[in-house]
C-alpha cells in the first residue's frame, strides 16, 4: 500500500513540474499575428494565425488603412472576420484584402471583444492609394455612427421546457443609422450563456444596408439548452466605428415541472398518511359494541362460622349471619336492562366466574365489618352502612381486577348492596327470632 502510494505521489509530481511551466508560458506570452504574406492585392487571401491570446475569447479581424489611426473606422468591415480562440489561445482564419476607407499605409488589426488586446502588422497592398506621412494625420473620418436600442428576449415554451428540455427564445433589437453616411453589411457578432461574458455562438443576421436616419428591428431565434436553469444572457457587438456599439438582454429559465414534481409527491405521501390515521381513528370508533350479558349474583352463601366483625371470637354484642335456607340465585342486571349497555361486566368476566369472585370479595369485606346486635333490624342505619362498605369494597376489587370503567363499577356495586341488603336482612331476621 505504501508502495503505491509513493508511486502515485511521484507520478504527481512529475505531471505538475511537466504542465506547470508550460501553463504558465501560456499565460505570460503576448498575444501575436502572424501572415502567409506582406505584399499582396485587391481581392488576394491571407492566412492569419495567432497566438497568445485569451482562451475561449472573440477576435475581430480585418485590413485597415490610415494605420488604423482612428480604430475600425479606418478598417473594411465588408470584409472583415470573427473568429474564436482555442482552450490554447491560438486560432487561424482566411482573410480577403478590400480596399479600406481610408488610403495607407495599411495594416490588418485583430481586437479581442471580450479584452484589452489588440495587436497590428503592416501589409504592402498594390494598387492602394497612399498618403504620405504629414497626410496621414489629415485625413478626414466620415461620421459613419450605428446604435442598438430596444433589445430584448422574448418568447416562452414549448411545453416540454418547463420539463427540463430545451426553451425557445428570440432576440430581437433595432440598428438606428445615427451617422451622416450610408452604412452597408456591417457585422454583428452574437454570444449567449451565462455570466457577463458568454461563450455560446449565435448566427448572426445580415444588417444590409441603413441609410442616415434609418433604423430596422431584427429578430434572431435561439435556443436554451437542455435543464437550463438561472439566468442567461445575449451578448452583440457591431464592429468597425470609432464609439463601441454593443447590447446585453437576458432572459430566465426555470423548469417548474421538475421543481414541483418532488414537492407533489411529498404531498401525496403526506396525504396517504393523514388519511390512513383517520381511517383507523374511524373504523376504532365504529367498532361493533358487543351485545350486554345480565351480571347472574348467586345467593351469599357464607359459612355458618363466618362472623361479621373484626375480631374471630365469640361477643355477646355480635351478631352471626347464616344465609336463609330457601334462598333462590337472585339475578341481577346492570342499571339499565336495556340491550344497548355497553361493556357488560359480565361479558368481560363471565357470568359464573363473576358470581363466584362477588362471594368471595363480599366474604372478605363482611370479615372486616363490625356489627352490633343493638343494631341488627334490616331497617337500621347500620345494615344500610354495612351493605354499602362491603359492595363497594368488592366491586371496586373486581373492577380492578377486570379493567371496568367507572359505570361498570357503579352498576356492579349496587347490584351487591341490593343483593347483600336481603341477605344480611334475611340472617338478622333470623338471629332476632332465635333470641
Amino acid at each position: 500500500m505504501r508502495r503505491a502510494l509513493s508511486v502515485m505521489s511521484l507520478m504527481s509530481a512529475i505531471i505538475v513540474l511537466t504542465v506547470a511551466p508550460a501553463a504558465v508560458a501560456q499565460t505570460d506570452k503576448a498575444p501575436s499575428l502572424t501572415s502567409t504574406s506582406r505584399s499582396v492585392e485587391f481581392g488576394d487571401q491571407i492566412a492569419i494565425r495567432g497566438e497568445g491570446w485569451s482562451p475561449n475569447s472573440i477576435i475581430n479581424i480585418s485590413v485597415c488603412g490610415n494605420d488604423a489611426r482612428n480604430g475600425t473606422s479606418d478598417c473594411d468591415i465588408v470584409n472583415g472576420r470573427v473568429v474564436g480562440v482555442s482552450n490554447r489561445g491560438t486560432f487561424g482564419v482566411s482573410v480577403v484584402v478590400g480596399q479600406p476607407p481610408a488610403p495607407c499605409p495599411c495594416v490588418v488589426r485583430a481586437e479581442s471583444q471580450t479584452s484589452s488586446e489588440l495587436v497590428t502588422f503592416n501589409i504592402d497592398i498594390t494598387g492602394a492609394p497612399e498618403l504620405s506621412p504629414d497626410q496621414q494625420f489629415q485625413v478626414p473620418v466620415p461620421d459613419r455612427q450605428l446604435a442598438i436600442s430596444n433589445a430584448r428576449i422574448a418568447g416562452s415554451g414549448p411545453w416540454y421546457s418547463y420539463l427540463g428540455g430545451p426553451a425557445n427564445r428570440e432576440v430581437v433589437f433595432t440598428v438606428d443609422n445615427i451617422g451622416e453616411v450610408t452604412v452597408k453589411n456591417a457585422a454583428i457578432s452574437l454570444s449567449m450563456g451565462k455570466g457577463p461574458n458568454p461563450k455560446g455562438f449565435v448566427k448572426a443576421p445580415d444588417l444590409g444596408e441603413l441609410k442616415p436616419g434609418e433604423s430596422r428591428t431584427y429578430s434572431v431565434p435561439i435556443k436554451l439548452p437542455v435543464l437550463a436553469l438561472g439566468t442567461y444572457g445575449v451578448q452583440g457587438e457591431i464592429p468597425g466605428f470609432a464609439d463601441p456599439v454593443r447590447f446585453r438582454a437576458e432572459t430566465s429559465q426555470i423548469p417548474w415541472a421538475l421543481v414541483a414534481l418532488p414537492l407533489l409527491v411529498l404531498l401525496q405521501v403526506m396525504l396517504i398518511a393523514s388519511r390512513n390515521r383517520l381511517r383507523r381513528e374511524i373504523e376504532h370508533q365504529s367498532a361493533p359494541i358487543p351485545s350486554p350479558r345480565p351480571i347472574v349474583a348467586t345467593p351469599l352463601a357464607l359459612p355458618a362460622s363466618t362472623v361479621v366483625g373484626r375480631n374471630s371470637e365469640a361477643h355477646d354484642d355480635i351478631v352471626e349471619l347464616h344465609p336463609p335456607p330457601e334462598a333462590e340465585p337472585v339475578p341481577v342486571t346492570t342499571t339499565a336492562e336495556s340491550a344497548e349497555q355497553p361493556s357488560d361486566p359480565a361479558e368481560l368476566a363471565g357470568v359464573d366466574t363473576l358470581s363466584d369472585e362477588i362471594a368471595a370479595e363480599v366474604k372478605r369485606a363482611l370479615g372486616a365489618t363490625s356489627l352490633r346486635s343493638g343494631d341488627s333490624s334490616p331497617n337500621s342505619r347500620i345494615l344500610q352502612r354495612i351493605a354499602r362498605d362491603v359492595a363497594h369494597t368488592a366491586a371496586t376489587r373486581i373492577g380492578i381486577r377486570h379493567s371496568f370503567d367507572h359505570h361498570q363499577v357503579d352498576d356492579l356495586e349496587a347490584d351487591i348492596r341490593r343483593s347483600l341488603v336481603k341477605t344480611i336482612g334475611a340472617a338478622g331476621r333470623a338471629q332476632h327470632v332465635k333470641s
